[in-house]
């Protein structure tokens, strides 16, 4: 029930009926007024407990207002791209440091039931709880976008013997989330004693609950700086040394790149796109450039600097669910760049962006010791990139691309 409806303690009464002997009463919007508490006691529902909604136009993550040292943790779970997002939540962040918590119970959820929520045996927790032997004692939920591969994410306190540790769950409710979390499983095990120059979570478990997949991995330190917006030369360390865990030469038309491409074309995808993109497309899919050797390895599929957390100048990066061993060269630096300007901004227009892209490229192929054949290369990435999020600064960077010399359109 939303607080926005007019609610008396004889509509909680009528829902409350509804319900069975276990039911969960949930209020969306607790507005700071105590007597919520005071209807769910008369009607039975003693226990309450209170969640924070983020933000609050469309909330995507929802942490328990107590305990104190478990809500502050909660800020740093998830850091929105923007700058004014991050802004938003950093001033929530040292409000509720000093006990300031107004803002958040007034777009928060209170979760009533007949029980205390921790005792219940037919929920996750406690599934997770017998299958790891701890105890689940705090829990956050972040909710991402609304796709196909979609995740429920969870930061989970687990306690063992009085020793306390951080969890990272995800479950999946689609059989594309499903896969993504196996995708992840499998990269984390690949990655599992590899030197990286940074540091990546580990595997616990992976099972089904319910019928959902789930995965539980440890969690990499919250406490965090800023986002680096730039790529550092501690990012291509890193990237270089990912560049040489499955490295091989695999023709361009055999790679999963040009094979994700080739379907789209031949599904008619790219039928009503701009002529920039029909141009780089026509040449891509020719037999000549399809017969290029490239040196592939893992990559890890979403480097991102809000997929990246900083802690005294190490690395430590999450989120490899999109993580392949036989991916681009220069897939990851491509993504961090262009998702940077173009998703955070400010965008520095297409000629900028291609020079920054030599540039880093160039380094990168130097590190990693492979050649620079990123013209080929950098076409299908953009095509690849503009097939998931179509935006008019892709087509901007792939006019410029086009107006190089060594690049060849049929």
């Amino acid at each position: 029930m939303a607080d926005g409806q007019k609610t008396t303690q004889y509509s909680f009464q009528h829902i409350a009926s509804l319900l069975k002997k276990d039911g969960l009463l949930i209020h969306i919007g607790i507005s700071n007024k105590p007597l919520r508490n005071d209807w769910f006691r008369r009607i039975g529902y003693h226990n309450s407990q209170y969640y924070a909604a983020l933000p609050a136009s469309a909330p995507r993550i929802f942490f328990p207002l107590y305990p104190k040292r478990f809500r502050q943790k909660c800020f740093s779970f998830h850091s929105p791209g923007s700058r004014k997002a991050r802004l938003g939540l950093k001033l929530l962040e040292v409000m509720s440091r000093f006990g300031l918590i107004a803002l958040l119970r007034q777009h928060g959820v209170i979760v009533a039931g007949q029980e205390e929520l921790k005792d219940r045996k037919d929920t996750l927790c406690s599934w997770l709880g017998e299958v790891l032997s701890q105890k689940i004692e705090n829990v956050a939920i972040y909710c991402g976008s609304d796709l196909a591969r979609r995740k429920i994410t969870l930061l989970a306190e687990a306690q063992n013997q009085g020793r306390v540790t951080v969890l990272v769950v995800k479950i999946a409710d689609t059989s594309e989330g499903a896969a993504a979390i196996r995708q992840e499983s499998e990269a984390l095990q690949a990655l599992e004693g590899a030197r990286l120059f940074c540091e990546v979570p580990r595997l616990l478990l992976e099972d089904t609950w319910e019928g959902h997949a789930v995965q539980v991995q440890s969690a990499l330190p919250l406490s965090t700086g800023p986002q680096i917006p730039e790529l550092t030369v501690n990012h291509l360390k890193l990237l270089a040394a990912l560049s040489r865990m499955h490295r091989q030469k695999i023709l361009f038309r055999e790679t999963p790149a040009w094979k994700t491409i080739e379907m789209a074309w031949k599904a008619n995808e790219f039928e009503k796109w701009p002529s920039p993109s029909q141009n780089l497309l026509d040449n891509l899919l020719s037999e000549e450039t399809g017969n290029v050797q490239l040196v592939c390895h893992h990559i890890h599929g979403d480097f991102a600097p809000w997929n990246i957390r900083v802690k005294k100048d190490k690395l430590y990066v999450f989120d490899w669910e999109e993580s392949i061993p036989n991916g681009l060269p220069f897939s990851d630096a491509f993504h961090f760049i262009y998702r940077q300007a173009s998703l955070v901004g400010p965008w520095p227009g297409g000629e900028v962006m291609w020079e920054l892209l030599e540039k880093k490229f160039s380094q990168l192929a130097e590190m990693a010791e492979y050649p620079s054949m990123y013209e080929n290369i950098l076409p299908a990435l953009m095509i690849l990139e503009y097939l998931k999020r179509p935006h008019p600064h892709l087509i901007e960077l792939m006019s410029v691309l086009l107006s190089k010399p060594n690049v060849q359109t049929s």
